[in-house]
């Protein structure tokens, strides 16, 4: 039997270790991600502070910036928050095959 793709490259152990690590961040709850480890932000493009909610994705909320039409996720991580995630995961060697 042949290997796919995403078992050959290591992709599917890469992905499966991000899923187990996002979750950390989640609320059971709620299905998003814990509000203390978040901060609302303006738009990144034109500072804007008016949104319109699209949808909910891995437990982060994407926005459309109502000036300049840009997506991005509103409320974003805190910046503690993602270096301590980025510094804890469990398994660096899948982040290789990225980097």
């Amino acid at each position: 039997m042949n290997k796919n793709f995403d078992e050959t490259t290591g992709r599917s152990k890469f992905f499966d270790n991000v899923n187990k690590e996002l979750n950390r961040l989640i609320n059971p709850v709620t299905g998003k991600v814990k509000a203390e480890l978040l901060e609302q932000i303006n738009c990144p493009v034109c500072e804007a502070n008016s949104y319109d909610y699209l949808f909910v994705k891995q437990g982060f909320d994407f926005v459309r910036c109502k000036s300049c039409n840009l997506v991005y996720v509103n409320p974003r991580l805190l910046e503690s928050a993602t270096l301590a995630y980025y510094g804890d995961a469990a398994d660096q060697q899948s982040m290789e095959y990225w980097m």
